[in-house]
């Protein structure tokens, strides 16, 4: 049976800042986006600094806070030699989101003997590369295994159903793979609160049918999510249509300046295609070759197909590589 398995670096975000050296150690922090406050260090929590609340609020809650914005360029730089160390211990690991990580886990669990030595090993890689605190779960398909990170846990595969049944919907959050998606899960989720469903196990009696029939393909992304699916790990579709886009460059690229133009030419030309056979999303895999003849790659988690988002991630990968010093251009 398949494990997958999942890493989180909680509060990446503003870790990320802290890393990069824009705050004092131990200077309460937060970043926010466009709906408010989105990561907060301990010193910001211990004042009351939460997610979801606006600037103001956490400025009357913590006059020293600094608050920054969200920086998703930074985010994927410094996460970068996380994904560095991790790959001595995982292979294809998929970058959801820069804190956030998948991966299929019985090969590495057989090679680590055991989910609690490759945890143990995980963990300390992560300290070793940035200094943070990682958390690293397995289980039976994308969702238990992102929720048993979150508690640093192994769901065994006969414990899934209730495992994920005694969780609440609002669980289901974890699993989203954009902005857009997790809208729309969100929209899901308040509706069946009103509903009077609260848990998942509530949920799992509502039926597939009654769930693809009022939400569509949401319906079905949470109902494959409960169902303990491999929603996302990569190598679960069948037949799954795989094609890429690639350029040269004289002289190579060496600034991370000319990774917008660089990304934006091959996204355009990864967009029209995926558009031409209606995909919505996949693994989006990066490699660069170096001039010293090595090659470099990552794999990202791509949902929504749009064509920004396919420049964002391959700007933030090649920047996060030609800012981490590689040998030659």
């Amino acid at each position: 049976m398949r494990i997958s398995g999942s890493v989180w670096v909680p509060d990446w975000a503003v870790t990320a800042v802290e890393i990069s050296g824009e705050i004092e150690p131990g200077t309460p922090a937060a970043v926010y986006g466009k709906s408010g406050i989105v990561s907060a260090n301990s010193w910001a929590r211990t004042e009351g600094v939460r997610e979801g609340m606006s600037r103001r609020g956490a400025h009357a809650l913590c006059p020293s806070a600094v608050l920054l914005p969200a920086d998703p360029m930074r985010e994927a730089a410094r996460f970068e030699p996380i994904m560095r160390a991790l790959d001595r211990h995982i292979a294809n690991a998929l970058v959801i989101e820069p804190g956030r990580v998948l991966f299929t886990a019985t090969g590495a669990i057989r090679a680590a003997g055991g989910p609690e030595p490759l945890a143990e090993a995980v963990i300390g890689e992560i300290n070793d590369a940035a200094g943070c605190e990682g958390l690293v779960g397995f289980g039976q398909g994308t969702l238990t295994a992102l929720l048993a990170a979150s508690g640093n846990e192994c769901v065994v595969p006969e414990r899934t159903i209730s495992y994920l049944d005694n969780k609440p919907l609002s669980a289901l959050r974890v699993a989203a793979s954009s902005q857009r998606v997790l809208l729309e899960i969100t929209e899901c989720i308040e509706l069946l609160g009103r509903l009077g469903i609260s848990r998942i196990g509530g949920l799992r009696k509502l039926g597939r049918i009654a769930l693809m029939t009022r939400f569509g393909q949401t319906g079905h992304l949470i109902w494959r999510l409960i169902s303990a699916e491999d929603v996302h790990v990569a190598g679960q579709q069948k037949a799954a249509p795989e094609f890429s886009a690639s350029r040269g460059f004289d002289p190579p690229l060496d600034n991370t300046e000319q990774t917008v133009f660089a990304a934006k030419m091959l996204a355009d030309e990864l967009g029209e295609e995926m558009a031409s056979r209606s995909l919505a999303g996949g693994r989006l895999a990066i490699n660069a070759h170096l001039m010293s003849g090595s090659e470099l790659r990552r794999s990202w988690l791509l949902d929504g197909g749009g064509v920004k988002d396919i420049v964002d991630r391959v700007r933030w990968q090649l920047a996060s590589w030609l800012s981490g010093g590689e040998e030659g251009s």
